[in-house]
């Protein structure tokens, strides 16, 4: 747990800097910066499409599994570790100009609790409910749309 904490402590460190936030302006970001852009939807790119596909894929598989209640504390696991290892690739190749940014640091914020709390047995039903509402808000505000 520590580990998946501070990897997005980190991970979330390293892409606030290359925009050279300050640190008072990390602590700002709350639920009122997931804003549109002008009232348009935010692009996407490659990458963040492909990540974010890749999250909602494993996402699909493991709430119909447990749905028919046969999901495994293993197919919680691989959830946690495709959004970890796909927010890392978002970060690491953001190309985001500082609204947009803002705007999916919101976002970037919840898939990190989901995938610490997907680590636990008694969270994953409320990790998953978290992550449905996650995506659909990333299909509202970006230029993507996942069928939730």
């Amino acid at each position: 747990i520590t580990f998946l904490l501070n990897n997005g402590a980190f991970a979330e460190e390293d892409h606030h800097s290359h925009n050279k936030s300050s640190a008072k302006e990390k602590s700002s970001h709350s639920k009122s910066s997931l804003v549109l852009n002008d009232g348009k939807k935010w692009t996407v790119d490659h990458d963040m499409k492909e990540n974010m596909g890749a999250i909602y894929q494993q996402f699909k598989i493991v709430s119909e599994l447990s749905k028919s209640k046969k999901s495994t504390n293993e197919d919680a696991h691989k959830l946690s570790a495709v959004i970890n290892a796909s927010t890392k690739n978002i970060i690491s190749k953001c190309k985001m100009e500082k609204k947009q940014d803002e705007a999916f640091h919101v976002l970037l914020a919840e898939l990190f609790v989901v995938a610490a709390d997907l680590e636990h047995p008694d969270k994953v039903e409320s990790a998953l409910e978290r992550l449905a509402r996650t995506l659909k808000s990333y299909s509202k505000y970006f230029d993507h749309s996942l069928s939730i």
